[in-house]
C-alpha cells in the first residue's frame, strides 16, 4: 500500500505546519481535505475574515481551489463537502453559501452536509468546510 500523501499550498504551509496538520492527505484515489476557513491575507500576511457573508464563502471556496489545486484536482473532483455553521447565524449563511455555492460547483454536485455548531474555530468566521475529492488517475490530466 502507497504511503499517504499531505499537500499544503505554498503560501500557507507555515501556518499547517505550525499547527501540526496537513491541508490534505491522500489515501489511495481519496484526498481528504482539512477544515477550510474563508479568509483572505491583509498586507501584513495576516487572515481576515470579510464583513460580508457572500464574501467570505467566496474567500472558502478560492482556498479550498488552492488545496484541490496542490493535489492536481479541481472542484469536479469534489465527492463530498460537509459545512459546519455558526448556529447563532445558521439560516442566513446557509442561506447565502447555497447562493454563492454555485459560483463554484458545476453538476454532478457533491454530497453536501451542513451541521449548525455552537461556533467556528477561527475568530470571526461563520463557517467552515472540510470535503472530500477523487482522483481519477493519469487518464483524467
Amino acid at each position: 500500500m502507497p504511503p499517504v500523501q499531505t499537500y499544503s499550498p505554498q503560501a500557507e504551509r507555515g501556518f499547517y505546519e505550525a499547527n501540526l496538520y496537513s491541508a490534505a492527505a491522500r489515501a489511495g484515489d481519496l484526498l481528504f481535505i482539512s477544515g477550510v476557513i474563508g479568509f483572505t491575507v491583509d498586507p501584513a500576511g495576516e487572515p481576515v475574515i470579510p464583513c460580508d457573508i457572500a464574501e467570505e464563502v467566496r474567500a472558502m471556496f478560492h482556498r479550498l481551489a488552492g488545496v484541490l489545486a496542490e493535489a492536481d484536482l479541481g472542484m469536479e473532483d469534489l465527492v463530498d463537502i460537509d459545512t459546519f455553521i455558526d448556529g447563532s447565524s445558521f439560516t442566513d449563511v446557509l442561506t447565502i453559501f447555497q447562493e454563492v455555492k454555485v459560483e463554484f460547483l458545476r453538476a454532478p454536485f457533491p454530497a453536501w452536509t451542513a451541521v449548525p455548531v455552537p461556533f467556528v474555530s477561527f475568530p470571526g468566521a461563520r463557517l467552515e468546510l472540510k470535503a472530500i475529492a477523487r482522483s481519477i488517475g493519469c487518464e483524467r490530466r
